[in-house]
């Protein structure tokens, strides 16, 4: 079990450190690319915002922690657990803050609709290769019927989160409710919780397999060492 929960501690945070590079690298291209289109500064704040946590959050690890130039394998790992924080910090502020913009400026959801790609790509990167490195486990019979309760609580929020960013500002013109909009959630939110839940529950099992065997393959290795 130490090995195991070593083995997806070290990876889970390599992986998060990557995917924060690609985040702040999209980040950065897609604020790049609305200033030169013009788009007003207020609704570039978000950007800006990310964009600066992400810049000054690595800087600051770096300076704190020693991490400029060269690492050995226990530096590199301080850092990616730092950089795994950062990436987390980053992805909430652009699904909460995308969120929120979306309601209150639905004038400007073009500009806002960029955030799906900067928040998106990285999150599938990060989900496709923790299945493949076996790194998103249940943890036994009794933690599978838990997780997969919580994982269709998650889904439930998460699929009410799509509707009503997708379907929410038709539900009032002109001050009116719209019933037209009120089923454009509902059926928005049914499709993001059908193409989630089922391949998200496939791709845990099919992790855990993964985390077997690589934990049956260094424990042989470990006994051969000894």
């Amino acid at each position: 079990m130490k090995i195991k929960d070593e083995r997806i501690t070290r990876e889970t945070n390599r992986l998060a450190a990557n995917a924060f590079w690609l985040m702040l690298i999209l980040q950065a291209g897609v604020l790049a690319a609305k200033l030169t289109m013009g788009a007003p500064l207020g609704v570039c704040v978000l950007d800006i915002a990310v964009a600066a946590v992400g810049l000054g959050g690595m800087i600051l690890l770096r300076s704190v922690k020693g991490l400029w130039g060269a690492k050995d394998e226990a530096l590199k790992e301080i850092e990616d657990a730092g950089l795994a924080k950062l990436f987390m910090t980053m992805f909430w502020m652009l699904c909460v803050g995308e969120f929120l913009l979306v309601l209150m400026d639905e004038a400007n959801i073009l500009w806002y609709a960029p955030f799906l790609l900067v928040w998106g790509v990285p999150a599938v990167y990060f989900t496709v290769q923790s299945t493949r490195k076996g790194l998103m486990v249940w943890g036994g019979e009794k933690a599978k019927k838990d997780g997969r309760i919580r994982l269709l609580k998650g889904t439930i929020l998460g699929a009410a989160f799509f509707g009503i960013i997708m379907g929410g500002p038709d539900c009032f013109v002109d001050g009116a409710f719209q019933l037209s909009g009120l089923l454009e959630v509902i059926a928005m939110s049914a499709f993001w919780g059908l193409m989630f839940y089922w391949p998200m529950r496939w791709m845990i099992d099919r992790s855990e397999k993964a985390a077997d065997k690589a934990v049956a393959a260094a424990e042989e290795a470990a006994g051969n060492e000894e």
